[in-house]
């Protein structure tokens, strides 16, 4: 009987701490009042309990995201969060939640947030990364850098401008005491070198990291053009 006894105990432990099953979006969907459609899902405000349950998931995979915080999803989630968009973020992957959810009433709301929320994380972030490319802002970032050119980086080196191009920051060097003939640079130990330089710069990084490329061209004491290299977002991610 004893043996009977703690069988029976055994069932119902593992009964009262076996998980939920997993909320469907049919379930979800029931949780939002009168949004039947796709349209009102868009155009209605979620209810509290919507609201609640699309907080608890992701609050669990932005939890994921943060253990391993090298991965391309954190990093994003990083930047938005620094740019304060993350409560922007929230509010239209629940939008896009509930309307997903109209019909996929079968699948777990859990995979529906999950997948619209890093969707949009995506899209946010590319769409930043392409304003920080352009033209116009990295005309910005070069026309501050050239107020305070041209300055001496060493006791022979002269950076005399930053040149703004597509995606891609132009800094020009003059060796201030030779002449093109004279100057002997390696191409694989320049390229080297300023990778080093430039992945490691926390002012140049994130600029890399947002695809903008940085290019060091060198010239003779007369201005005459000898060598350069590019540094580009997959020099720094090999």
């Amino acid at each position: 009987m004893g043996k009977i006894i703690l069988y029976l105990s055994s069932i119902l432990v593992l009964i009262i701490t076996s998980p939920a099953q997993a909320m469907t979006c049919g379930h979800f969907n029931t949780l939002g009042g009168t949004a039947n459609t796709v349209d009102q899902a868009l155009n209605s405000p979620a209810t509290e309990a919507q609201a609640a349950e699309f907080k608890e998931i992701i609050a669990s995979h932005v939890g994921d995201l943060a253990f391993n915080s090298f991965s391309a999803k954190a990093k994003a989630l990083q930047f938005v969060r620094k740019n304060n968009q993350l409560t922007m973020l929230l509010r239209e992957s629940l939008a896009m939640t509930r309307a997903f959810c109209i019909d996929r009433i079968n699948d777990p709301v859990k995979n529906v947030a999950i997948e619209q929320f890093d969707y949009l994380l995506d899209a946010i972030v590319k769409k930043q990364s392409e304003d920080w490319g352009s033209f116009e802002h990295l005309s910005a970032i070069a026309s501050n850098l050239n107020k305070t050119l041209p300055m001496m980086v060493d006791k022979i080196t002269e950076c005399f401008v930053v040149t703004p191009l597509d995606h891609e920051l132009d800094f020009s060097y003059r060796v201030t005491t030779l002449e093109a003939a004279q100057i002997n640079i390696d191409a694989n130990d320049l390229k080297n070198e300023r990778t080093n330089y430039a992945c490691s710069h926390p002012d140049i990084r994130p600029l890399i990291d947002r695809g903008i490329s940085m290019r060091y061209s060198y010239f003779d004491k007369n201005r005459k053009f000898v060598i350069s290299a590019l540094i580009r977002k997959s020099d720094c991610n090999p």
